[in-house]
Protein backbone atom coordinates (compact mmCIF):
# COMPACT_ATOMS: atom_id res chain seq x y z
CA UNK A 1 0.00 0.00 0.00
CA UNK A 2 3.06 2.11 1.05
CA UNK A 3 4.44 1.83 -2.61
CA UNK A 4 1.19 2.13 -4.11
CA UNK A 5 1.14 5.67 -2.43
CA UNK A 6 4.24 6.78 -3.49
CA UNK A 7 4.04 5.63 -7.32
CA UNK A 8 0.71 7.79 -7.45
CA UNK A 9 2.56 10.80 -5.60
CA UNK A 10 5.09 10.22 -8.21
CA UNK A 11 3.08 10.08 -11.29
CA UNK A 12 1.10 13.22 -10.31
CA UNK A 13 4.34 15.18 -9.13
CA UNK A 14 4.99 13.93 -12.81
CA UNK A 15 2.08 15.80 -14.85
CA UNK A 16 2.14 18.60 -12.89
CA UNK A 17 5.86 19.08 -13.89
CA UNK A 18 4.37 18.22 -17.53
CA UNK A 19 1.69 20.64 -17.15
CA UNK A 20 4.26 23.58 -16.44
CA UNK A 21 6.52 23.15 -19.08
CA UNK A 22 6.90 23.77 -22.69
CA UNK A 23 7.31 20.90 -25.50
CA UNK A 24 10.82 21.56 -25.44
CA UNK A 25 10.97 20.04 -21.95
CA UNK A 26 11.85 24.27 -20.91
CA UNK A 27 9.54 25.33 -17.66
CA UNK A 28 6.99 27.87 -19.23
CA UNK A 29 7.36 31.58 -18.53
CA UNK A 30 4.89 32.63 -15.93
CA UNK A 31 4.50 36.46 -16.53
CA UNK A 32 3.70 38.90 -13.71
CA UNK A 33 4.29 42.19 -14.79
CA UNK A 34 5.02 44.85 -12.17
CA UNK A 35 6.26 48.41 -12.14
CA UNK A 36 10.24 48.01 -10.98
CA UNK A 37 12.68 50.22 -10.36
CA UNK A 38 15.05 48.03 -8.27
CA UNK A 39 18.28 48.19 -5.69
CA UNK A 40 21.70 48.65 -7.26
CA UNK A 41 23.29 45.96 -8.47
CA UNK A 42 26.96 44.43 -10.30
CA UNK A 43 27.51 43.04 -13.36
CA UNK A 44 30.79 41.87 -14.71
CA UNK A 45 32.05 44.14 -11.81
CA UNK A 46 30.28 47.21 -12.61
CA UNK A 47 27.63 48.97 -10.26
CA UNK A 48 24.68 49.96 -12.17
CA UNK A 49 22.50 52.33 -10.18
CA UNK A 50 18.51 52.13 -10.57
CA UNK A 51 16.62 55.53 -10.50
CA UNK A 52 13.79 57.35 -11.95
CA UNK A 53 15.22 60.10 -14.05
CA UNK A 54 12.87 62.18 -16.24
CA UNK A 55 15.33 64.30 -17.90
CA UNK A 56 17.31 61.45 -19.12
CA UNK A 57 18.53 62.14 -22.23
CA UNK A 58 21.65 60.27 -23.79
CA UNK A 59 23.86 60.01 -27.07
CA UNK A 60 25.58 56.26 -27.32
CA UNK A 61 25.43 53.06 -28.68
CA UNK A 62 22.46 50.82 -29.07
CA UNK A 63 22.71 46.93 -29.80
CA UNK A 64 19.66 44.42 -30.06
CA UNK A 65 18.63 40.89 -28.66
CA UNK A 66 15.94 38.89 -30.38
CA UNK A 67 16.07 34.86 -30.55
CA UNK A 68 18.24 33.38 -27.59
CA UNK A 69 15.69 35.94 -25.13
CA UNK A 70 11.99 35.34 -27.14
CA UNK A 71 9.52 34.09 -24.73
CA UNK A 72 11.37 34.08 -21.70
CA UNK A 73 10.61 36.57 -18.71
CA UNK A 74 12.01 40.25 -18.89
CA UNK A 75 13.57 42.02 -15.39
CA UNK A 76 9.44 43.44 -14.54
CA UNK A 77 7.79 40.02 -15.66
CA UNK A 78 6.57 40.53 -18.84
CA UNK A 79 7.31 38.15 -22.06
CA UNK A 80 10.02 39.13 -24.23
CA UNK A 81 8.79 39.18 -27.59
CA UNK A 82 11.52 39.80 -30.18
CA UNK A 83 8.25 41.21 -32.77
CA UNK A 84 6.95 43.72 -30.34
CA UNK A 85 8.79 47.15 -30.44
CA UNK A 86 10.44 46.79 -26.86
CA UNK A 87 14.08 47.53 -25.18
CA UNK A 88 16.66 46.99 -22.29
CA UNK A 89 18.28 49.45 -20.44
CA UNK A 90 20.30 49.74 -17.08
CA UNK A 91 18.70 51.93 -14.91
CA UNK A 92 15.55 53.67 -16.78
CA UNK A 93 12.39 52.23 -14.26
CA UNK A 94 10.67 49.65 -15.68
CA UNK A 95 8.31 49.54 -17.87
CA UNK A 96 8.87 53.25 -19.47
CA UNK A 97 8.30 54.73 -23.04
CA UNK A 98 11.54 56.23 -24.63
CA UNK A 99 12.11 57.85 -27.72
CA UNK A 100 15.04 56.33 -29.23
CA UNK A 101 16.75 58.15 -32.65
CA UNK A 102 19.16 57.20 -35.19
CA UNK A 103 21.65 59.28 -35.22
CA UNK A 104 22.87 58.38 -38.67
CA UNK A 105 19.41 58.72 -40.74
CA UNK A 106 17.27 61.11 -38.00
CA UNK A 107 14.74 58.30 -37.27
CA UNK A 108 12.72 58.65 -34.50
CA UNK A 109 10.81 55.10 -32.92
CA UNK A 110 9.28 55.10 -29.22
CA UNK A 111 10.13 51.60 -27.21
CA UNK A 112 8.58 50.23 -24.37
CA UNK A 113 11.08 49.78 -22.47
CA UNK A 114 10.64 46.51 -20.17
CA UNK A 115 14.05 44.46 -19.39
CA UNK A 116 17.40 45.40 -17.88
CA UNK A 117 20.94 45.37 -19.83
CA UNK A 118 22.77 46.08 -21.82
CA UNK A 119 26.05 45.28 -20.04
CA UNK A 120 28.92 46.23 -22.72
CA UNK A 121 30.07 49.26 -21.60
CA UNK A 122 30.00 51.14 -25.06
CA UNK A 123 26.28 50.64 -25.11
CA UNK A 124 23.34 52.56 -23.46
CA UNK A 125 20.50 50.48 -24.85
CA UNK A 126 19.21 46.93 -26.07
CA UNK A 127 16.76 47.00 -28.47
CA UNK A 128 14.34 44.15 -29.62
CA UNK A 129 14.83 42.74 -33.07
CA UNK A 130 11.66 44.77 -33.99
CA UNK A 131 12.56 47.86 -32.78
CA UNK A 132 16.62 47.74 -34.78
CA UNK A 133 14.26 46.90 -37.77
CA UNK A 134 11.77 49.69 -37.42
CA UNK A 135 14.84 51.80 -36.71
CA UNK A 136 17.15 50.63 -39.50
CA UNK A 137 19.83 49.78 -36.97
CA UNK A 138 19.21 45.74 -37.58
CA UNK A 139 22.19 44.98 -40.30
CA UNK A 140 24.34 47.32 -38.68
CA UNK A 141 24.31 45.32 -35.12
CA UNK A 142 25.37 48.53 -33.00
CA UNK A 143 24.49 51.95 -33.72
CA UNK A 144 24.74 55.32 -32.60
CA UNK A 145 21.57 56.23 -31.43
CA UNK A 146 20.04 58.89 -29.16
CA UNK A 147 17.55 57.70 -26.02
CA UNK A 148 15.29 60.11 -24.64
CA UNK A 149 13.04 59.50 -21.60
CA UNK A 150 9.36 60.00 -22.34
CA UNK A 151 7.47 58.53 -19.41
CA UNK A 152 6.03 55.56 -17.17
CA UNK A 153 4.59 53.04 -19.67
CA UNK A 154 1.11 51.92 -18.48
CA UNK A 155 1.07 48.35 -16.92
CA UNK A 156 -1.94 47.20 -18.59
CA UNK A 157 -0.30 47.30 -21.74
CA UNK A 158 1.99 44.63 -20.43
CA UNK A 159 3.18 41.69 -22.65
CA UNK A 160 1.91 38.47 -21.16
CA UNK A 161 2.35 36.11 -24.21
CA UNK A 162 4.32 36.35 -27.24
CA UNK A 163 1.91 37.10 -30.47
CA UNK A 164 0.02 39.32 -28.45
CA UNK A 165 -0.97 42.18 -30.75
CA UNK A 166 0.68 45.26 -29.89
CA UNK A 167 -1.16 47.96 -28.28
CA UNK A 168 0.77 50.98 -28.97
CA UNK A 169 3.41 52.96 -26.47
CA UNK A 170 1.00 54.16 -23.85
CA UNK A 171 2.11 56.38 -20.96
CA UNK A 172 0.99 55.56 -17.55
CA UNK A 173 -0.16 59.53 -17.53
CA UNK A 174 0.95 62.58 -19.21
CA UNK A 175 4.23 63.13 -19.06
CA UNK A 176 5.34 66.58 -18.03
CA UNK A 177 5.64 69.19 -20.67
CA UNK A 178 9.46 69.31 -22.04
CA UNK A 179 8.68 72.90 -23.58
CA UNK A 180 11.62 75.32 -22.95
CA UNK A 181 9.98 78.49 -21.35
CA UNK A 182 10.14 81.29 -23.84
CA UNK A 183 13.45 83.61 -24.24
CA UNK A 184 13.81 86.79 -22.24
CA UNK A 185 14.51 89.61 -23.85
CA UNK A 186 16.69 92.47 -22.55
CA UNK A 187 15.38 96.14 -23.01
CA UNK A 188 18.49 97.53 -23.80
CA UNK A 189 19.11 95.08 -26.97
CA UNK A 190 16.62 92.51 -27.45
CA UNK A 191 19.18 89.97 -27.49
CA UNK A 192 17.64 86.59 -26.36
CA UNK A 193 19.59 84.89 -23.76
CA UNK A 194 20.76 81.41 -23.86
CA UNK A 195 18.86 78.53 -21.52
CA UNK A 196 21.16 77.32 -18.85
CA UNK A 197 23.00 73.91 -19.50
CA UNK A 198 21.33 71.34 -17.32
CA UNK A 199 22.91 68.97 -15.09
CA UNK A 200 22.58 65.20 -15.41
CA UNK A 201 23.86 62.65 -13.18
CA UNK A 202 25.91 59.33 -14.25
CA UNK A 203 25.55 56.17 -12.47
CA UNK A 204 28.67 56.60 -10.58
CA UNK A 205 26.98 60.00 -8.58
CA UNK A 206 29.30 62.20 -10.99
CA UNK A 207 28.07 65.50 -12.36
CA UNK A 208 27.81 64.79 -16.31
CA UNK A 209 26.93 68.52 -18.33
CA UNK A 210 24.79 68.12 -20.69
CA UNK A 211 22.18 70.28 -22.77
CA UNK A 212 19.16 69.15 -24.99
CA UNK A 213 20.28 67.60 -28.38
CA UNK A 214 16.95 69.55 -29.43
CA UNK A 215 17.88 73.21 -28.17
CA UNK A 216 18.81 75.80 -31.48
CA UNK A 217 21.75 75.31 -33.30
CA UNK A 218 21.59 78.35 -35.30
CA UNK A 219 24.19 80.04 -32.63
CA UNK A 220 26.17 76.40 -33.51
CA UNK A 221 27.08 73.48 -31.04
CA UNK A 222 29.83 71.20 -30.18
CA UNK A 223 30.21 67.10 -29.19
CA UNK A 224 32.48 66.31 -26.44
CA UNK A 225 33.01 63.10 -24.54
CA UNK A 226 32.87 63.29 -20.82
CA UNK A 227 35.49 61.56 -19.49
CA UNK A 228 34.38 62.10 -15.81
CA UNK A 229 33.91 64.82 -12.94
CA UNK A 230 36.77 65.17 -10.30
CA UNK A 231 36.36 66.57 -6.72
CA UNK A 232 40.40 66.44 -7.16
CA UNK A 233 42.14 68.56 -9.80
CA UNK A 234 45.08 66.08 -8.69
CA UNK A 235 42.62 63.44 -9.89
CA UNK A 236 41.62 65.15 -12.52
CA UNK A 237 44.81 65.59 -14.34
CA UNK A 238 46.12 61.87 -13.23
CA UNK A 239 42.80 60.95 -15.64
CA UNK A 240 44.15 63.23 -18.20
CA UNK A 241 47.61 62.28 -18.53
CA UNK A 242 46.65 58.22 -19.07
CA UNK A 243 45.40 59.26 -22.43
CA UNK A 244 47.99 59.49 -25.48
CA UNK A 245 49.73 62.58 -27.15
CA UNK A 246 47.51 63.59 -29.89
CA UNK A 247 43.81 62.75 -28.09
CA UNK A 248 42.25 66.50 -27.80
CA UNK A 249 41.75 66.07 -23.66
CA UNK A 250 40.92 68.96 -21.96
CA UNK A 251 40.70 70.09 -18.12
CA UNK A 252 38.03 72.44 -16.81
CA UNK A 253 36.67 73.92 -13.85
CA UNK A 254 33.06 73.98 -13.55
CA UNK A 255 30.68 74.54 -10.89
CA UNK A 256 27.52 71.82 -10.26
CA UNK A 257 24.72 72.02 -7.47
CA UNK A 258 27.07 74.04 -5.97
CA UNK A 259 30.42 72.02 -5.59
CA UNK A 260 33.33 72.82 -7.67
CA UNK A 261 34.22 70.35 -9.82
CA UNK A 262 37.08 69.49 -12.06
CA UNK A 263 35.90 68.27 -15.44
CA UNK A 264 37.91 66.21 -18.18
CA UNK A 265 36.74 65.68 -21.65
CA UNK A 266 37.83 64.87 -25.06
CA UNK A 267 37.33 66.58 -27.91
CA UNK A 268 35.27 68.97 -29.08
CA UNK A 269 34.16 67.04 -32.35
CA UNK A 270 32.40 67.91 -35.50
CA UNK A 271 29.63 65.34 -35.87
CA UNK A 272 28.58 62.24 -34.06
CA UNK A 273 30.50 59.31 -35.41
CA UNK A 274 34.11 61.38 -34.59
CA UNK A 275 32.29 61.89 -31.31
CA UNK A 276 31.64 57.95 -30.80
CA UNK A 277 35.56 57.24 -31.76
CA UNK A 278 36.40 59.71 -29.26
CA UNK A 279 33.89 57.59 -27.07
CA UNK A 280 35.70 54.11 -27.71
CA UNK A 281 39.18 55.92 -27.07
CA UNK A 282 37.79 56.61 -23.76
CA UNK A 283 36.26 53.06 -22.81
CA UNK A 284 39.65 51.88 -24.20
CA UNK A 285 41.68 53.99 -21.28
CA UNK A 286 39.31 52.63 -18.55
CA UNK A 287 37.22 55.22 -18.75
CA UNK A 288 33.70 53.18 -19.17
CA UNK A 289 31.27 55.74 -17.63
CA UNK A 290 32.59 58.32 -19.97
CA UNK A 291 29.34 59.67 -21.86
CA UNK A 292 29.12 62.00 -25.07
CA UNK A 293 27.37 65.41 -24.40
CA UNK A 294 26.13 67.64 -26.68
CA UNK A 295 26.87 71.83 -25.75
CA UNK A 296 25.13 74.73 -27.66
CA UNK A 297 27.27 77.72 -27.74
CA UNK A 298 26.18 80.82 -26.83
Amino acid sequence: MTNFVVRVAGVLTLLLIAACSTPGGKRAAVPSPHVKVGEPYQIGGRWYYPAVDKDYDRVGLASWYGPNFHGKLTANGEIFDQNRLTAAHPTLPLPSIVEVTNQRTGKKIRVRVNDRGPFAHDRILDLSMASARKLDTLDQGVAPVRVRYVGEARLSDAITRVGQRERGQSLASKPPSRRSPAPQQTAQTGATSAPEPQMIFASTGAPIASTSMATRTDRGSKLYVQVGAFASSVNANAAASRFSVGTPVSVERGVSAGRTLTFVRLGPYSDTMSAQNGLQTAIETGFVDALIVHEVLN
